[in-house]
């Protein structure tokens, strides 16, 4: 969000100067007009001037749309996180049971505390360049270590060690 207002405010910074440019050309014009210039030399500067002032408000225009968009946006994300915040919050208990029976699996498979990191990482979705960055380890041994996950869990892959946890979650209700 930060980096979204430093732009936005450098879009402004240069807004303005192109419409103080705008301006200032305009002036001169006018000062050159009363000082006696030339038509020819006005005529050019006035039409440098006007295209400068509608570009201006183009850009303004632009800024403002972008503006709105950019409040809504965001607006819409800090509804997004508060209402992942709210479902964090009221199933606190379930996620936490959740998290500790999957940390019992792996224990029972007997993965070691690295492979753990790495098979809760393929869990959520993280490619092994993604896993292999942020455990400052090379890409080759974080897929040796996603084989050797694999092995021990008795599972063909990512998707099945998914599936291992998640299918009675998603499982219909039994009435």
């Amino acid at each position: 969000m930060k980096l979204l207002t430093k732009i936005g405010q450098s879009r402004k910074l240069s807004l303005g100067l192109i419409t103080l440019f705008a301006l200032w050309a305009m002036a001169d014009v006018v000062r050159e007009y009363y000082s006696g210039e030339e038509f020819s030399h006005l005529g050019f500067e006035f039409v440098v001037a006007i295209l400068a002032l509608i570009w201006s408000i183009h850009l303004w225009q632009e800024n403002f749309k972008k503006s709105k968009k950019l409040t809504a946006m965001q607006s819409h994300i800090e509804t997004l996180t508060q209402e992942a915040q709210d479902w964090k919050d009221q199933n606190s208990k379930l996620i936490e049971g959740l998290s500790q029976s999957i940390h019992n699996q792996m224990l029972q498979w007997g993965l070691t505390p690295a492979e753990q990191e790495v098979a809760l990482l393929l869990l959520k979705g993280l490619s092994f360049k993604e896993i292999a960055e942020i455990r400052s380890t090379s890409e080759k041994t974080t897929r040796q270590q996603a084989l050797i996950i694999y092995q021990k869990s008795h599972l063909p892959g990512r998707a099945e060690l998914s599936a291992f946890f998640l299918e009675e979650l998603l499982s219909p209700s039994k009435a």
